[in-house]
């Protein structure tokens, strides 16, 4: 008797023909739970962009936007270097952000890049909203995320911050700051009280 010969005779004993159905809806659940994690992955891959090696800035900000809307921010538009404002911009229930995203092989951006967006913002401050700044770098984008500086601000772009009221960021540190949110570590409410602080703000 062949093994296919074996298999067709026994099949139909309760106890075997049981095992082959729940064999089946096992596989069935498997398949599934595969194309769900695939889906995930894709949905989650900003994660890795946001710190991605040479990542050109369009991408850049794109990715930025979508870890944003992601962790909870439901107004994240890009508004593009076309119109020469900021690239970012968040819409809180009580303030706007202006986020300038840039990447740098450099440990460190130069003073003007740090603070471009706060002219941005002194525009939407005299039309009378409460705005304010932020400023995020992929630093660095020649290593592997592991082995950049953690801190990649100067002191002295430190104090421009803290005196003009607005934020120093790493992709690195948002994509920390994110991961504390999905695991319930961290309220998003804490989260935004937490980029909302001047100077660097790290995760």
């Amino acid at each position: 008797m062949t093994k296919e010969e074996y298999f067709e005779l026994t099949k139909k004993i309760p106890e075997i023909e049981n095992l082959l159905k729940e064999r089946i809806e096992l596989k069935s659940k498997i398949n599934k739970v595969n194309r769900r994690l695939i889906s995930l992955s894709k949905k989650y891959k900003f994660l890795g962009m946001v710190v991605y090696p040479q990542a050109n800035d369009d991408l850049l900000e794109e990715n930025v936007k979508l870890l944003f809307k992601e962790i909870g921010f439901e107004k994240v538009h890009k508004v593009g270097k076309q119109l020469k404002r900021e690239d970012l911009r968040i819409i809180l229930s009580d303030k706007i952000i202006l986020v300038e995203v840039t990447g740098t092989v450099n440990q460190n951006s130069s003073d003007d890049k740090t603070r471009q967006m706060t002219k941005h913002v002194d525009v939407e401050k005299s039309k009378g909203k409460n705005c304010q700044g932020m400023f995020v770098v992929n630093h660095e984008n020649n290593k592997h995320f592991k082995e950049k500086t953690k801190t990649p601000f100067t002191k002295n772009q430190i104090k421009y911050a803290k005196a003009g009221k607005y934020t120093l960021m790493t992709t690195q540190s948002l994509v920390n700051a994110f991961m504390l949110v999905k695991t319930k570590k961290l309220s998003l409410s804490d989260f935004e009280k937490r980029i909302c602080e001047y100077g660097v703000v790290e995760f």
